[in-house]
């Protein structure tokens, strides 16, 4: 039985099935533990019953780890990344420190993957995106990133999420297509479109001062303002990688000052 059960893992792991698994054994243990709750309380869910001899107090979410994984679930993962300066074969080369974060569904933020490899491609985010998979991330909803079309392609080929373009990132694009003197009132504008306070008079103004910088605004809007769809409460939280920023410093900080980071 037990060969058999850890061939049956084999193979969900080479066919990329890891996340099917995992929500069978969701919906089987949720059954399990549903018919063990209403023979303890002597009546199903919601039955007025004679028999009655228990009433349920409700539940909480809770990560629970297995052979498949973790049962747990991360409806918001943010992905950045930091360069470093390591020594590899005896040179100094710069090398991309990727890191994707994760909040669970009690709001807790962990650090769910780190890696280090020389560039942020589309050909080095899939296979750390498909890493997190296969060690247990589940249920993720949103990522939020910045634009780099690797880690956007990635998003699309191997998780079912809606992306969330950072604002920060596009503040600094955006304010890339203006000379300095003019950026503190560019990014004022910008702020009020994004605020949807008065947007059509700032629309306005951008396109007669800075087309193209309302015909960027135009193509991201979509992508920038994604976090909407959800409460008001989370917005802040969710509109930008700032939550990632301070694992970015704690990994500089580590960094030898004038020097490198080991092989």
């Amino acid at each position: 039985m037990t060969d058999n059960r850890m061939a049956l893992l084999e193979r969900a792991e080479k066919g990329g099935d890891v996340e099917f698994l995992r929500e069978r054994v969701r919906e089987v243990v949720h059954e399990l533990m549903e018919a063990e709750v209403s023979q303890y309380c002597g009546a199903e869910r919601h039955e007025r019953s004679e028999q009655r001899q228990q009433q349920r107090n409700g539940y909480r979410t809770r990560r629970w780890d297995t052979r498949v994984g973790s049962m747990g679930r991360w409806p918001f993962l943010w992905r950045d990344a930091t360069y470093v300066k390591v020594r590899e074969h005896g040179r100094m080369v710069s090398r991309a420190c990727v890191i994707a974060v994760g909040v669970n569904t009690e709001g807790r933020r962990e650090v769910l993957g780190l890696s280090v490899g020389p560039n942020e491609s589309h050909g080095f985010w899939k296979p750390f995106l498909r890493e997190l998979l296969g060690r247990g991330l589940a249920g993720v909803e949103r990522v939020i990133s910045d634009a780099h079309q690797g880690r956007k392609r990635a998003v699309g080929q191997v998780l079912a999420a809606s992306w969330q373009r950072c604002r920060v990132h596009f503040m600094r694009d955006i304010l890339s297509y203006v000379a300095k003197r003019h950026q503190g009132m560019v990014a004022a504008m910008v702020r009020t479109v994004f605020a949807r306070e008065e947007q059509h008079q700032a629309r306005e103004q951008l396109r007669c001062q800075f087309p193209e910088i309302a015909e960027a605004m135009d193509e991201a809007e979509d992508e920038v303002l994604a976090h909407m769809a959800c409460p008001a409460a989370v917005w802040s939280k969710i509109s930008s990688t700032n939550p990632l920023e301070r694992v970015n410093k704690e990994i500089k900080r580590r960094e030898p000052r004038g020097g490198h980071l080991p092989q």
